[in-house]
């Protein structure tokens, strides 16, 4: 998986989708974005609260 895939990933999870739509935007498996949400917990969280700050009226 490249780097920007991996962003787009992590800000597509931010954002709230869920990860069977996140795998099938990114063209990945379930399985490894799964692995991405887990290992990348707080870096999510972070991009959700970046997110937040920038784009309010998207949540």
């Amino acid at each position: 998986m490249t780097e920007q895939r991996r962003s787009e990933i992590i800000k597509s999870l931010a954002y709230g989708l869920d990860i069977k739509f996140a795998a099938e935007c990114n063209d990945v498996t379930t399985e490894e974005v799964e692995r991405l949400a887990d290992e990348c917990k707080d870096e999510i969280l972070a991009k959700r609260a970046e997110l937040m700050e920038v784009y309010p009226d998207a949540f």
